[in-house]
């Protein structure tokens, strides 16, 4: 019986390395990255927050949601409750720093996230006041906050309260390549009728992809090669 040298076997290794890197074994993360249905004591006072119950992909260092300095933490149990949305408009809510925001990054060199068309949604529930926002707006660090991923209006706010659910389908230019950690999503609110109003974000759950970093594939690509022609020498 023909003993595999360590070489030869060094080379299957590479190959199958290869193989996993190109896609054609392709390893990658379950299509959610984060869910958290937000349990606990005033969770809105910390910052970051991520609760007992929340579930993170282990490819993902993930630290919770936060507030955005314009915002202040409010009372209230198992949502993440804030106030200070009294913004008129998307305009001053950016530079007012009112927002929710979300930030991700891989727990691993070599691997990237993909938010591709069918790689999954972002969703969460939310709650406001009867003085609180109106109007939200979902935006990313990929095109520097310039521009809306998702809008929606928030009824409820500014007369008897409300809540709802909102989603976002991954898709779109931003999105077409393969994203470079980390990332950042923000969730801007504004049109409350006064400082007190609040707003929280109930649950959420965060869709996508963890996948290697395509440049990975060339570091093996001489292994891959020494393989075939090794075994054309030897004529297998």
């Amino acid at each position: 019986m023909k003993t595999k040298s360590p070489t030869h076997s060094f080379l299957l290794l590479s190959l199958s390395l290869a193989l996993l890197w190109t896609g054609w074994v392709q390893p990658v993360s379950a299509s959610t990255l984060a869910v958290d249905p937000i349990t606990g004591t005033n969770p809105g006072f910390q910052s970051p927050f991520l609760g007992g119950d929340a579930t993170v992909d282990p490819l993902v260092s993930f630290a919770g949601i936060e507030r955005g300095a314009g915002v202040t933490g409010n009372i209230a149990n198992n949502r993440y409750n804030a106030r200070g949305w009294q913004e008129l408009n998307v305009t001053s809510a950016i530079s007012g720093n009112d927002y929710f925001t979300w930030q991700l990054d891989v727990a691993e060199p070599g691997l990237v996230f993909e938010f591709t068309e069918g790689s999954g949604e972002f969703l969460w529930a939310w709650q406001v006041s009867g003085e609180g926002p109106t109007n939200w707006e979902l935006r990313t660090d990929l095109d520097g906050f310039a521009s809306a991923l998702a809008a929606g209006t928030m009824p409820g706010g500014g007369g008897g309260g409300g809540n709802g659910l909102a989603s976002y389908t991954f898709g779109g230019p931003l999105f077409e390549n393969q994203v470079s950690a980390p990332v950042e999503f923000r969730l801007y609110a504004w049109g409350a009728a006064s400082g007190s109003g609040t707003f929280s974000v109930n649950n959420y759950s965060i869709g996508g992809l963890v996948t290697p970093e395509p440049g990975r594939v060339l570091l093996l690509a001489p292994a891959f090669a020494l393989l075939v022609l090794q075994r054309r020498r030897s004529g297998a």
